[in-house]
């Protein structure tokens, strides 16, 4: 084999995985303008993945699962983009990649061996990629193994993974269960200093019992398990006639602390859902003494922070949690009886139900019964945050309230807590007002957001009633987080079942309630059960730990990369082996399709690292499915952390199951086709009937639009091209409509989003009509095939209103009636009529807007141009753009649906968007009028010298 045709073959075939066809005749002579062009796109992504690296690094490291759940998020972002990406080339290039009619026809002449042939195919096939890989990481892998080899010390945690399922387990045989599930954790010495209580309730059977150091009748904090004696409190209130869950919190508070809003206000239930807007603590909460933060918070510290921050509720007030709310419930609640919260709270909750141990302020008896808490190693849910003077493990002082004591001042036994979760569970038992108020409390009132529900153990779809968090399967829950406990209760009334857990250790421990609780809820259940092993994670920081993450890195994501890209060249491959040539040809193009929606599809819906929780080796859920879940097991394997070792081996299989089924398709693809590439016509013609379509205006304006309508139905790169647009409109459609940070800017509730006239679903429907335009836009400035637009050369075609009357009605044709048809049928479906229509109006102004900036620049047919490479410049501003405009989209949308409830609004809008409209549309038109020279067909550059072009 001769070293130099291997190099120019493999030249050859690299430049045709670009498909250089399509180039200008002013770039062919200038390859290297096409190559520069797309590695500083690469690079200019390879910075965007960077810049995050700067600011994770300046942020304090914290030890525990908090710290991990976070840099894992970070290097599941990074595989998953990198596979994006790597699949998406594989897609764009899905015609150049396995043998075709040209390598045959062109390449069988010349005196050059079939093996030296396939050598340099494959050659190219695996170098695009690495270089892909190779560019885009340039940055981004030197960056982030810095960032992440920030120093954490050595960390004992409880392991990410499951234990298989078991029968449903009774209150009587729980105990029994559980010792031998906690005897990885006794082994490991986690119950030396610390441990748990635990009450557990199936139907008539009750059980207290306790490890480790507490006893079954140990007192703790319970934290914001106070919350929902609170909530009950204010239910019994509701019941009495005292006050109306409707009624504004301005009445309640102090004569002349704050004025009446314009607009809606914060009520009592606002308060008790997390939806009155207010912050988890007060801005600016001085913590003077950091052992008890809270006990110098007074009432009127309270009264004065709601002086200056008001009453307003905000529009479309989302969930959001809030100490403050709550605290200022209570003390609001108690503030109206006349006395504070302790005897508040036990005059409305805890005599009537006879919870002896469930108290503010602990008796001298109670006070020896107190078990001393330990820190934890992150900040619990609640927000009251860890001691920061001491280390995980140190004894922490108890922690006291003054003005917010309804959001966590409760102490209680596990013995007190399941009575309560039993009343709960039953509230039928007292009847009366008792029995009313518990029902109330457990009426639901709103959907949480995803985010704040899986980081607490609770599934998505999670509501919320009086403060009780209600899984979709009908299972009440809520948790507890102080300094140095951590507490979790949950009751189903339908399993009728209860349970109870608290610690002595601070959230994040390896005897955290959560977690723990979490556990015995799947043993109740008989499903499988998060593990409480505990996994040594290996400490980091120093030059070899960065060369260890270097190392890992780039591993990982070749490897990852590796994956996507054999895995698309197999299923293609597989796929030219089952099927005959012809069938093959003409199912390729669907196949296409397909595998992009898929990849578009994995990577928006895939859920993010939130919690422990995510990960269930034995099912097959997310993110069991998802292989960017598997390489970043690989990712912890190789960097020396046992957690996640299961997705490390699913990841391996995969890769190899992958670059084998590749390697062999491949090979057998290229020996076996040729034969059938040159004996057999690629896809033989069909009887069609010929597609009747509409008039476009004069003879002339129709079939230059008929032309566009029939090139794009019969192109298969174009549709590829402008799917890759949608994909990402619809990609960011998702996000916006899914992401809890998009809810944040945005303010939008969360209970039945599609069904209720939101910011999101505003900003999203104008995205993917902008981007359906945008990228039919894009779609045909790429020629279908250069030597064939000599037919509309050689016409006496002039340049002026016709043609851009063709363009905009092309436009209007492919781009805008499509996606204003989609919108029109989801809208009707999901909104009122009024709504709906006025949404529309303002949509399709819009549509018109943007279809007559896309029109902005040089006259050309559609599919007749071919393609410079410096115009990738105006696409990467145009991605730039798009990151910066979202938020303030999401802003403009919230407007609109403020404007939607008046209409004389919309009116004014739609008006000045058709104006916009019209002026540029006139601005194209003159533009074109004066200047009526020759059609463009060619992108060529614009030279400083006038030069000949005479031939080298």
């Amino acid at each position: 084999m001769s070293r130099r045709q291997f190099r120019v073959l493999l030249r050859d075939f690299l430049w045709r995985i670009v498909d250089i066809d399509a180039l200008s005749i002013h770039a062919r002579g200038d390859a290297s303008a096409l190559l520069g062009q797309i590695i500083s796109l690469l690079i200019f992504l390879s910075l965007m993945f960077s810049v995050p690296a700067i600011y994770f690094s300046g942020r304090m490291a914290v030890p525990g699962q908090a710290f991990l759940i976070a840099v894992w998020t970070l290097q599941h972002f990074l595989i998953a983009t990198t596979m994006l990406l790597v699949g998406l080339f594989a897609v764009l290039s899905w015609n150049s990649v396995f043998p075709d009619r040209r390598d045959v026809m062109i390449l069988s002449p010349l005196p050059v061996r079939t093996r030296t042939v396939f050598l340099a195919k494959a050659g190219a096939v695996g170098a695009a990629p690495l270089l892909l890989l190779i560019t885009l990481h340039a940055l981004a892998g030197i960056v982030w193994p810095f960032a992440f080899n920030r120093y954490v010390p050595a960390q004992v945690l409880t392991d990410f993974a499951s234990q298989p399922a078991m029968a449903p387990a009774r209150a009587s045989h729980m105990q029994q269960v559980l010792d031998h599930d906690f005897e990885p954790l006794r082994r490991s010495g986690a119950f030396a200093r610390g441990g748990v209580s635990i009450g557990v309730l199936t139907g008539a059977e009750e059980r207290v019992f306790a490890y480790g150091a507490p006893s079954p009748d140990s007192i703790y904090e319970i934290g914001s398990v106070t919350k929902t004696f609170t909530a009950l409190a204010l239910a019994q209130m509701v019941e009495q006639g005292a006050v109306k869950l409707d009624e504004p919190l301005r009445e309640l508070l102090p004569p002349g602390t704050v004025e009446r809003p314009f607009g809606a206000e914060i009520t009592l239930l606002d308060l008790a859902t997390h939806h009155s807007g207010l912050p988890r603590m007060p801005s600016g909460f001085q913590r003077e003494n950091k052992d008890d933060p809270f006990a110098s918070f007074s009432a009127a510290d309270l009264y004065d922070y709601m002086a200056r921050h008001g009453v307003k509720r905000p529009a479309d007030a989302s969930f959001e949690y809030s100490n403050l709310g709550l605290g200022l419930l209570g003390q609001v609640l108690a503030d109206r009886e006349h006395m504070d919260y302790a005897d508040f709270i036990r005059r409305e909750v805890t005599d009537p139900l006879g919870l002896t141990d469930t108290v503010v302020h602990l008796s001298p008896q109670q006070r020896k019964r107190l078990i001393q808490g330990y820190n934890g190693v992150s900040d619990g849910p609640d927000g009251f945050r860890r001691v920061s003077t001491h280390r995980y493990g140190d004894p922490v002082p108890p922690t006291t309230f003054a003005a917010i004591a309804g959001a966590g001042a409760l102490h209680a036994t596990a013995r007190d807590l399941l009575r309560f979760l039993q009343e709960n569970l039953h509230p039928g038992k007292y009847g009366g007002a008792l029995a009313a108020a518990l029902a109330e409390s457990h009426r639901l009132r709103a959907e949480m957001t995803d985010s704040a529900a899986n980081a607490a153990f609770i599934p998505p779809g999670t509501r919320i009633a009086l403060i009780w968090w209600q899984t979709p399967d009908g299972c009440y829950m809520h948790g507890g987080a102080m300094p140095g406990y951590t507490a979790a209760v949950m009751f189903h009334p339908k399993g009728d079942w209860a349970l109870a857990v608290l610690s002595n250790t601070g959230p994040g421990g390896l005897v955290d309630a959560t977690p723990i609780a979490e556990h015995i809820r799947q043993r109740l259940e008989g499903l499988p059960a998060l593990s409480l092993a505990p996994v040594k994670i290996p400490a980091s920081g120093g030059f070899g730990g960065w060369l260890r993450l270097f190392g890992t890195y780039w591993v990982t994501m070749i490897a990852a990369g590796a994956f996507v890209y054999c895995s698309v060249l197999g299923l293609q491959g597989l796929a030219a082996e089952l099927l005959p040539r012809q069938w093959f040809l003409q199912v390729s193009s669907f196949l296409q399709m397909t595998v992009f929606c898929v990849l578009v599809s994995i990577y928006f819906l895939q859920p993010a690292i939130v919690g422990p929780n995510l990960f269930d080796v034995h099912s097959t859920g997310p993110p069991g499915w998802s292989p960017s879940y598997w390489f970043l097991g690989l990712f912890q394997q190789l960097n020396g952390s046992p957690a996640l070792g299961c997705y490390a081996a699913r990841a391996g299989d995969g890769l190899a199951i992958a670059i084998g089924a590749s390697v062999s398709v491949y090979a057998l693809c290229y020996f076996r086709s040729l034969r059938k590439i040159v004996e057999q016509p690629d896809i033989r013609p069909g009887r069609h009937r010929e597609l009747r379509l509409l008039k476009f205006g004069n003879n002339f304006e129709t079939a230059l639009v008929h032309f566009s309508i029939r090139t794009l139905l019969r192109s298969r790169q174009h549709r590829v091209v402008l799917a890759f647009y949608l994909g990402i409109g619809f990609g960011l459609t998702v996000f916006l409509l899914k992401s809890p940070v998009a809810r944040e800017i945005s303010s939008a509730p969360v209970t039945d989003s599609w069904r209720q006239v939101t910011a999101p679903m505003l900003a999203a429907s104008m995205i993917l009509t902008s981007f359906w335009i945008v990228g039919m836009r894009a779609v045909f400035s790429l020629p279908i095939e250069l030597p064939a637009n000599w037919i509309f050369r050689v016409l006496p075609l002039q340049a002026g209103s016709n043609c851009v009357t063709t363009m905009r009605r092309s436009l209007w044709a492919l781009a805008l009636v499509p996606a204003m048809a989609i919108a029109s049928v989801v809208f009707f479906i999901a909104w009122p009529w009024q709504p709906a229509i006025e949404h529309l109006a303002l949509l399709a102004s819009l549509g018109l807007a943007t279809t007559e900036l896309c029109l902005q620049g040089n006259q050309k047919i559609p599919f007749t141009c071919c393609w410079l490479p410096g115009k990738s410049n105006m696409h990467i501003a145009f991605w730039i753009c798009i990151m910066l405009i979202l938020e303030v989209l999401l802003r403009v949308a919230g407007w609109e649906r403020q404007a939607l409830d008046k209409p004389s609004w919309c009116v004014a809008i739609a008006l000045a968007l058709v104006t916009c409209a019209g002026l540029l549309g006139w601005r194209v038109s003159h533009r074109a009028e004066a200047d009526r020279h020759a059609l463009q067909f060619e992108e060529a550059p614009s030279w400083q010298l006038t030069t000949l072009d005479l031939p080298r």
